[in-house]
């Protein structure tokens, strides 16, 4: 890749689960030309990294380390690779650096922060909660996977009702699932779909 993209992805969570098969989804859908990942090499988030770099996407690792190793290696990330769009992955509320990846990224001089904030509804916690509210103003824009956590996010964190937008979590269409085209393993499939059980979990 000659020149890497404008926009980036910005993962520090402790492990991958499901805000990490989100970004998955973003990743794929703009390709490697326009969107890269910058991620922190915590131990169990380092597997899913190196699916993503195998994928074939820019991939650039933030070493783990104390909080404030990590904003001084993410303040350099910025400065060097100066990102025109930063989207900041946040599976909980002080994830995102401990929340403070917006404030870093303004701060060197990134044109547009985007965060995902996948669980609002856990609130501010403590000192944290201040870290919070620090970071809000800037943030070009939130996004939260439900309409309900729109009221939650202006309520707990101060974010302006034009920094908001919900975009309902989704998932990709399996198709009919049966013999000819199934979504499982082998081993799971029914000897008998018709009087097999279904089940659907939300």
């Amino acid at each position: 890749m000659d020149r890497p993209p404008v926009a980036w992805i910005l993962s520090d969570a402790p492990y991958a689960g499901g805000a990490e098969r989100y970004l998955e989804f973003l990743l794929r859908a703009a390709g490697p030309e326009r969107l890269a990942l910058v991620a922190v090499e915590n131990p169990g988030l380092v597997p899913w990294i190196d699916s993503m770099e195998a994928e074939g996407f820019l991939v650039d690792r933030i070493p783990a380390g104390p909080t404030l190793a990590r904003w001084w290696r993410f303040l350099g990330w910025c400065r060097r690779r100066k990102p025109q769009l930063l989207h900041v992955n946040m599976p909980g509320p002080n994830d995102g650096l401990f929340a403070m990846a917006p404030v870093i990224a303004k701060f060197t001089s990134v044109d547009r922060v985007v965060v995902t904030e996948h669980l609002p509804s856990v609130g501010a916690i403590g000192r944290r909660g201040v870290l919070k509210q620090l970071a809000v103003p800037a943030v070009d824009r939130a996004i939260t996977v439900c309409h309900a956590h729109l009221e939650v996010m202006r309520r707990e964190f101060g974010y302006d009702e034009r920094q908001l937008a919900a975009i309902p979590n989704a998932i990709d269409d399996p198709g009919p699932i049966g013999p000819q085209r199934t979504s499982l393993p082998a081993d799971l499939l029914p000897d008998d779909p018709a009087t097999a059980l279904r089940v659907v979990q939300v």
